[in-house]
Formats: structure tokens, C-alpha cells, sequence
């Protein structure tokens, strides 16, 4: 470690916008700056700092454990299920609200039955993200205790409660339907929910929906495509890139990742050289699922 480090402390932004991964290992490791560091590598998103990561979730204090678990949900790596499961019992409350939340985003469904076992957490903001998650990851399973959540004296966690039921219970094409509905909220939920039932007989219609005059809505229909992977989406959402609204670019380029398609990578590259910064990353890191 260096005089003007030692005296000043790592400039973990710096490091970030260098995208140093090595370097913010080595501090991580070292302890320093650990949630700053932590942030940093799920921005920049190298899959080799995902175990590092997990020995912070495991051995941190509650802190670093809370920004571990968020960050292990925006890497999205499988490896980190087990861990992330472990922490459903952490002590701290919030630990175990940020853990539930990102099981949902990695959407395993070995987290099923953990999940489940939360809806019955003490703390409602832990229910609530449990009962959130279990939409998200569509196991039927989850229906008979997310019927049973509806009873629960939280107003926001029988109201997620609801939301997952919808999303279970929904039938695909009722949500291509609503997809023309005239209320916008009602569009991006239906482009959402498609997302996780992923039947390709939802793919042209959310194709279309990358249309839609609310960017929201073309923000999930971008999403919903990804999870679904079919090759047809992939010209459309290389159109996406160039969308005026940096968020559905962002999710076009996860999207494009996920699909995995080669016709991609050219497109990713120019947008890797976005104006927003988030896009960047998002075509960064497509560009490493791609192989480039």
C-alpha cells in the first residue's frame, strides 16, 4: 500500500471508472473501503468478482453484508444462490430484506422454498420482498403460500402478495392482450409478466411492444425479450440500442447478452461508446457473455 493511500485512503471511483478489477479485489480483500469497493464491482459487472463478494456476504459486518447482497443480485451469478439462501437467516433485518430481494433477480429456483419459508419473516419489508421474488421467479409452488400472504396484516406485503399471484395465475394471452390496453401501467405490467411466463408466442408481440410511445413500457417489453431468448428479438433490439431513452438502451443491451447472438456484437461494441455510462456497462458486459 502507498504513503498517499495510506494517508488519504483507495480512490474506489477512480478504480471504478478504470473498471481495475484486480485492484478493487485486492482492497476488498484487504478490507478497505469495502462498500464502496463492493458497489464498484457489481457496476462494473467482471463475473471474477463475484467470489469475493460471497466471502463478503459471509464474513462482513451487517454494511457490507447489505451492500454484498445487493450487489450479488445485480451480477446475477448462479454461484451466489447458495450463499444468498444462507443469508435469508442473517440476524439483521435488512440484511435478509436486501437477500430476498435479489434472489428474485437471480431467479433460481432453488430459492423457492427459502422464499417461502421468509413470507413468514417478522419483519413486513422482508415478507415483502419475499413475496416480490416469488412472483419473479414463477414457481408454482409459490401459489398456495403467496394465497396465504393475502392475509397478512402488511398492506404492502399482501398488495406484492397479489401482484406474484397475478403473475402465476396469468394467462399469456390475456397478457399479449394487454398489452394494447390504453392505461400505460397496465401495458408495462403485461410486457413484465410475459417476461417471466416465457412463452414464445409472446416474443412478436413484445417486439412490437419495443414501439410503445411510453419508454417504460419498451423498457420491460426490452427486458421480457432477454428472459425469453429468442433469436427473432434480436434485430429488434439491436434497433433498441439506438432508442432515445437511455434506460431501454441499457435494457436492449442486457437483453442482446442473455440471447447470446453473434449479430449482436458489432451493435454492443458501438454501444459500449454510449453517452451513458450505465449503457456502456450494460454492452460491456454482453460484449464478455458473447465471448468479446
Amino acid at each position: 500500500m502507498g504513503l498517499l493511500e495510506s494517508i488519504l485512503g483507495p480512490n474506489v471511483h477512480k478504480l471504478k471508472m478504470e473498471r481495475n478489477v484486480d485492484e478493487l479485489i485486492r482492497l476488498l480483500n484487504a478490507g478497505k473501503s469495502r462498500e464502496q469497493v463492493i458497489e464498484a464491482l457489481a457496476w462494473i459487472g467482471d463475473p471474477k468478482a463475484v467470489k469475493p463478494i460471497i466471502h463478503a456476504l459471509r464474513n462482513g459486518n451487517n454494511y457490507t453484508k447489505m451492500e454484498a447482497a445487493i450487489a450479488l443480485g445485480k451480477l446475477k451469478d448462479e454461484r451466489a444462490v447458495d450463499p444468498l439462501i444462507a443469508a435469508l437467516s442473517d440476524r439483521n433485518e435488512e440484511v435478509r430484506e436486501r437477500t430476498a430481494s435479489s434472489l428474485g433477480k437471480i431467479g433460481d429456483p432453488r430459492a423457492v422454498d427459502p422464499l417461502i419459508i421468509a413470507l413468514k419473516d417478522r419483519r413486513p419489508d422482508v415478507r415483502e420482498e419475499a413475496a416480490k421474488s416469488l412472483g419473479k421467479i414463477g414457481d408454482k409452488r409459490a401459489i398456495e403460500p403467496l394465497q396465504e400472504a393475502l392475509n397478512d396484516r402488511s398492506r404492502d406485503v399482501w398488495k406484492k402478495a397479489s401482484k406474484s399471484l397475478r403473475r402465476l395465475q396469468s394467462n399469456v394471452d390475456e397478457l399479449i392482450t394487454l398489452l394494447n390496453d390504453y392505461d400505460k401501467h397496465v401495458r408495462e405490467d403485461a410486457a413484465e409478466m410475459l417476461g417471466w411466463v416465457k412463452d414464445p408466442k409472446a416474443v412478436e408481440p413484445l417486439i412490437r411492444a419495443l414501439n410503445d410511445e411510453r419508454s417504460d413500457v419498451r423498457e420491460e417489453a426490452a427486458k421480457s425479450l432477454g428472459k425469453i431468448g429468442d433469436p427473432r428479438a434480436v434485430d429488434p433490439l439491436i434497433v433498441a440500442l439506438r432508442d432515445k431513452r437511455s434506460d431501454v438502451r441499457e435494457n436492449a443491451a442486457e437483453a442482446l447478452g442473455r440471447i447470446g447472438d453473434s449479430r449482436a456484437v458489432e451493435p454492443l461494441h458501438r454501444a459500449s461508446r454510449d453517452s451513458s455510462l450505465d449503457v456502456q456497462m450494460k454492452a460491456r458486459k454482453a460484449l464478455i457473455k458473447l465471448g468479446h
